[in-house]
């Protein structure tokens, strides 16, 4: 039936954005879109009784990685992704990462669509509402996913940097890969359960401490600052003051940078179209922590 399904309906809605630009939309398109949800909806009601229609893991299997195929692959390699993603898609999705013989194949998208820094131009309820818990089940079925995360982060380095050819192009290659990185991990951190990452919080700092070193003139540079609050910021949030052992370890990186010494860029930095003072993270993030610590003080 779903692969009757499949083939018979037209894959062209996966390249459109879930909702309309303007309000002079055709009936017919309109209807396609009302069929789509439509769609969408009755596969994420047939998902959690999958066990109950198709007794064989096998087939549940099968069927799981024909919903991947047809469309969780389609939408998230889309141009349009995620302006084409909506709620309905995302509950899809959701209810695909609570079939444990599907574990497999929906792993992998969610690992897909990580790396792909598109998702970082998601709508803020999205996130809220459906990312966050997605995520939440690759994190609960893959413990390697932050070890391998921190592992990318690579400590600055002014070899061959500061006066070679094209210097300020990989300089600018490495800030974006890392900044990218730092977001992955603070998202990930958000959209899991408390004290899940403890273990790894050790390895983390020592990434940081690495990452604070960062000049102007290193790759990556000092450009990353505002991502390495963000990243203290989540941790400060999902880890439970026994475990940070108040002050957090090794907070003589916090005292050092959040004083705003000379090595921080103060300029804004453009992100998504909105402009973010360094100095305003760090405030934030300051903040953060007198908040947590006044919490843990009346506790």
């Amino acid at each position: 039936m779903l692969t009757a399904t499949f083939t018979a309906k037209p894959q062209g809605f996966l390249q459109e954005p879930a909702k309309p630009a303007s309000g002079k939309t055709s009936n017919s398109s309109t209807a396609i879109i009302a069929r789509t949800g439509d769609v969408m909806t009755i596969l994420s009601s047939i998902l959690p009784k999958l066990h109950l229609v198709l007794s064989d893991n096998e087939r549940i299997a099968n069927a799981a990685s024909s919903i991947s195929s047809n469309v969780v692959g389609p939408i998230f390699r889309s141009k349009a992704f995620p302006a084409n993603v909506d709620g309905r898609f995302l509950e899809l999705l959701y209810q695909l990462t609570r079939i444990p013989q599907a574990a497999k194949i929906w792993r992998k998208d969610l690992s897909d669509v990580l790396n792909d820094h598109r998702i970082f131009n998601s709508p803020v309820n999205l996130v809220q509402d459906h990312w966050m818990a997605i995520f939440r089940q690759l994190t609960n079925t893959d413990k390697d996913r932050m070890p391998e995360l921190i592992s990318r982060l690579s400590a600055p380095t002014t070899a061959g940097v500061v006066f070679g050819v094209g210097a300020t192009s990989a300089r600018m290659e490495a800030d974006r890969k890392t900044q990218a990185n730092l977001r992955r991990i603070a998202f990930i951190i958000l959209s899991s359960p408390l004290d899940t990452f403890v273990t790894d919080l050790g390895r983390l700092h020592e990434k940081l401490v690495e990452l604070f070193t960062a000049k102007p003139v290193s790759a990556p540079s000092s450009a990353i600052f505002p991502e390495i609050f963000v990243v203290l910021r989540a941790v400060i949030l999902k880890i439970s003051g026994l475990h940070l052992a108040w002050p957090p370890p090794k907070s003589r990186v916090l005292r050092s940078h959040l004083m705003f010494n000379n090595s921080a860029p103060l300029h804004p930095v453009t992100e998504g179209g909105r402009s973010w003072s360094l100095s305003w993270k760090a405030w934030v993030t300051m903040w953060t922590l007198l908040i947590f610590a006044a919490y843990q003080g009346l506790n």
